[in-house]
């Protein structure tokens, strides 16, 4: 559960994103998120930018690395893949007012 400005976000939706290489992707999400639990450090840039946001320790204290899940959706094109994601994107602002926590800074309408 995380806390927005036009509501509480139940499900704890902390980032959407999308690739064409999801799992070469995943690989570096879990690789940058157990370095943030295991303390030590968001030393690679390039595995995934969440794993730096998730190394606060009031962050994973908060969202435990135990209760963390993807979901993923798979779409026939990389067209699609970008307009479903900045479709929940834009529904998620629409909600709460703001990005997920973890999408901070995203530009609208790629």
């Amino acid at each position: 559960m995380s806390i927005k400005s036009k509501g509480v976000n139940h499900d704890g939706v902390l980032y959407i994103g999308s690739s064409e290489r999801i799992m070469e992707r995943m690989g570096g999400l879990i690789k940058a998120l157990s370095a943030a639990v295991n303390r030590q450090g968001y030393k690679d840039k390039r595995s995934h930018g969440v794993g730096y946001k998730y190394s606060h320790p009031e962050i994973n204290k908060r969202f435990t690395y135990d209760n963390l899940w993807v979901e993923i959706i798979q779409v026939p094109s990389k067209k699609d893949s970008l307009d479903l994601e900045t479709e929940m994107l834009d529904e998620y602002e629409y909600k709460y007012g703001e990005a997920p926590p973890f999408n901070e800074g995203r530009t609208k309408k790629r």
